[in-house]
């Protein structure tokens, strides 16, 4: 297909998703159900803000008494992200619920889309690499042809995916995180340490997710990689306190434990999450104490940060573990966060001319989280994210062998 159609189609396609996405947020906003959804904790965030009730912000009863105020919610789903996330949300926050929901639906359904360009961008890059280069310097640059190959194939592969979907119909931010790490990923396979770290450094609104991720990807981008995440870091604390001040801000991490252990547990019920903790808890068959959690997180953490040491990886499949290990470790995540799978998944489905046993395993794993059904057994959930992690990490780790396009 020539150049110019197939742009076109590509860019037909994903007008169209979006618009899709829009109509379908749209009647989600109409109806009742927007009460319900995670959005509500960003929009009471930027209440607590807005009402004048930022020096407590961390303050379980002044959200409490804001979500029944506005959403008739008896169970809180209290804001626990730092406070510097909230500031896209807080013109939103003027506005009525609803409306709030739909415009921030339709900037979500937009990022989704940029990322799907920005991954065709690093399939169109690759190529022309392979096109010019010999096959060593294809991997010495680190350069992957992301699969599908297709570009419409490539927007069905990433909006398709049922993780996607939750976070856009939830109004989660997940898909925010996932740009990040993509633009992330696009610098660090560049050699452009400095920026990957800076945007690796603006994910720690999930910092269970960003820690362990920064941990792994400094191995590989050195002090300049450092020096990038340090000044995203220092920003956005910078930016939570001018929001909240410094002593409420203290405050986070006691909340954070407070949310875990006291009354509000079942909001972060360890089960229903698809990492190290669920799994964890799905075999325990009950809750189990904090201080078995430590004493496993850190045995992997140490365990991924020494093999990680000594792996000669390409940088594009270094970073794709990396990315499976923040997963696995995250101490909290649910069925939205999953849309991290992404990227580990597209660089780990290359080559598919040459599919073998790892590559079948893989995508029977993967086919089964378009399921909707399995979204109902989260237990079921766990087990299968791990079969997803293991098989894509064998196939990120096994030795790279041919990187040349079908074209």
């Amino acid at each position: 297909m020539p150049v110019k159609a197939e742009e076109r189609q590509f860019a037909c396609a994903l007008l169209f998703t979006w618009a899709v996405a829009f109509v379908l947020l749209s009647k989600v906003g109409e109806s009742d159900a927007v009460s319900k959804v995670d959005f509500t904790i960003f929009y009471s965030g930027a209440r607590v803000v807005l009402e004048g009730n930022a020096d407590r912000f961390y303050d379980l009863s002044v959200q409490s008494e804001i979500q029944e105020r506005l959403f008739g919610r008896a169970n809180p789903m209290p804001f626990n992200h730092l406070p510097y996330e909230l500031l896209p949300f807080l013109p939103l926050g003027l506005l009525p619920l609803r409306i709030a929901y739909t415009i921030f639906g339709a900037v979500n359904a937009g990022i989704a889309i940029a990322i799907v360009v920005l991954l065709q961008k690093d399939r169109s890059a690759a190529i022309k690499a392979a096109e010019t280069s010999s096959e060593r310097q294809v991997v010495r640059s680190g350069a992957v042809l992301l699969e599908p190959r297709n570009p419409l194939a490539l927007t069905l592969f990433v909006i398709l995916f049922l993780p996607v979907w939750v976070a856009l119909g939830q109004g989660q931010d997940s898909l925010l995180l996932l740009f990040f790490i993509v633009l992330a990923y696009r610098h660090l396979t560049r050699g452009h340490f400095l920026a990957a770290g800076f945007f690796i450094g603006l994910t720690v609104f999930k910092f269970q997710i960003a820690l362990p991720l920064l941990a792994l990807l400094l191995l590989r981008g050195g002090r300049r990689f450092a020096l990038g995440a340090t000044c995203a870091i220092a920003s956005v604390l910078i930016v939570s306190i001018a929001l909240v001040g410094w002593n409420e801000l203290l405050e986070y991490p006691a909340f954070i434990v407070q949310m875990d252990q006291g009354d509000l547990s079942g909001t972060m019920e360890g089960r229903k999450m698809s990492n190290l903790r669920g799994f964890t808890e799905t075999i325990a068959g009950a809750k189990v104490p904090l201080l078995l959690h430590v004493v496993l997180h850190v045995t992997f953490g140490l365990l991924a940060l020494l093999l990680c040491w000594r792996s000669r990886l390409p940088d594009s499949r270094y970073f794709g573990v990396a990315v499976l290990i923040a997963a696995i470790l995250s101490y909290h995540m649910y069925t939205h966060d999953l849309s991290l799978l992404l990227l580990p998944l597209l660089i780990a489905l290359q080559n598919r001319d040459e599919t073998g046993w790892r590559e079948v395993a893989l995508l029977v794993c993967f086919g089964s989280i378009f399921a909707p059904w399995i979204h109902g057994y989260e237990s079921l959930l766990s087990l299968i994210f791990f079969g997803i992690a293991g098989m894509t990490a064998l196939n990120l780790s096994s030795q790279q062998r041919n990187l040349r396009p079908s074209i």
